[in-house]
């Protein structure tokens, strides 16, 4: 469950250890830890926004900093699967055998994240 805080801006994405340090208390919900997202400004290309704004329109995505999160997500799954076919995949540099045709099947299939 996601619980969007409005925060002083000093207190703003720092983890609650940093905050007791620097003499902030973190925001606290309940006894709970809030999430607290921090809103960017991105410059898109006309044709990535239509593309946006098309989605939005067609009910396949509720916002645009939606399509932009599910990208982001998307892009840091695949990099987390990389480094783990790479950790799978290696002892001390050296190829494991057993498992170097699933690695090489891996680097060819196509990821469907969604």
């Amino acid at each position: 469950m996601r619980v969007r805080a409005t925060l002083p801006s000093a207190q703003r994405g720092t983890n609650p250890s940093t905050a007791r340090v620097l003499g902030r208390q973190p925001a606290y919900h309940y006894g709970m830890l809030r999430a607290v997202s921090t809103q960017i400004a991105v410059r898109l290309p006309d044709d990535l926004l239509t593309f946006i704004d098309e989605e939005i329109r067609a009910g396949r995505a509720k916002d645009r900093a939606s399509i932009v999160r599910a990208g982001l997500e998307r892009m840091r799954r695949k990099a987390a699967q990389a480094e783990e076919i790479a950790l799978i995949t290696s002892i001390q540099g050296e190829p494991y055998p057993d498992l170097s045709g699933l690695a090489e099947h891996a680097a060819r299939t196509p990821l469907h994240l969604d």
